[in-house]
């Protein structure tokens, strides 16, 4: 497998492909070593309940490998690992997650705004996808299932929000997806224009962590009850 394939797929939530993106950057393997790298994609694939990432960030942590590690990511790593061991728990827990169980695209062309947000939205336990332009983004949202929430930097280099909407809208995918823009302008037109065009918000840069956590929280439980209901 070519490392573009193998990024692509690691990209689009394959876990066994990210645990092998993982390895790479650990041992350097076609790739300058970097520990941080391989720690970011094992937490994506531990998002996803791969047992071998999970006891891999264990060993990471008890090397301190992952730096300055807050004592709730610490103890979500071991309740993970403790309910693999115990199946009648593990299927509980299981249960509760698939209940809000959703993937969420970020979309910017700033790397260091992605793998902040990311850090930051990994340990709640969201699975995230990242893309640095629009036609990745897109990739991603044609061949991703359960996906639910996208947040878009408004000026991309392919394509502001506003092509980016209607490139969706065209295309027939915005039906089951909630976008969010991101932007340092705060213009009024503008976000009376995105949100006739079906954005859900317009979050101006740049969004406190705090903020972003309970946008997503709320969109989420508004999504829930609707599949509920249906």
């Amino acid at each position: 497998m070519s490392e573009d394939t193998l990024l692509q797929k690691a990209q689009a939530g394959d876990a066994n492909a990210m645990c092998r993106l993982a390895i790479s950057y650990e041992m350097g393997l076609g790739r300058t070593q970097d520990i941080k790298q391989a720690a970011f994609w094992l937490r994506r694939a531990a998002a996803q309940q791969s047992p071998w990432a999970l006891k891999k960030l264990a060993e990471y942590a008890k090397k301190g490998k992952l730096g300055k590690v807050d004592l709730g990511t610490e103890e979500r790593i071991r309740e993970r690992l403790f309910n693999m061991g115990n199946p009648a728990r593990s299927d509980k827990v299981t249960a509760v997650a698939n209940q809000t169980a959703g993937k969420i695209l970020l979309v910017d062309d700033d790397p260091d705004i992605l793998d902040h947000w990311n850090e930051y939205l990994l340990p709640i336990g969201y699975t995230i996808l990242k893309a640095g332009t629009p036609k990745v983004a897109l990739e991603i949202i044609k061949n991703t299932s359960d996906l639910k929430l996208i947040f878009f930097d408004f000026e991309m280099p392919q394509a502001n929000g506003f092509q980016f909407m209607n490139g969706l809208s065209q295309l027939g995918l915005l039906s089951n997806l909630k976008v969010f823009i991101c932007s340092v302008d705060a213009d009024k037109a503008k976000i009376a224009h995105a949100k006739k065009m079906g954005v859900v918000s317009w979050l101006v840069k740049p969004v406190p962590p705090k903020k972003l956590k309970e946008v997503i929280a709320k969109t989420m439980a508004e999504i829930a009850s609707k599949e509920e209901a249906a």
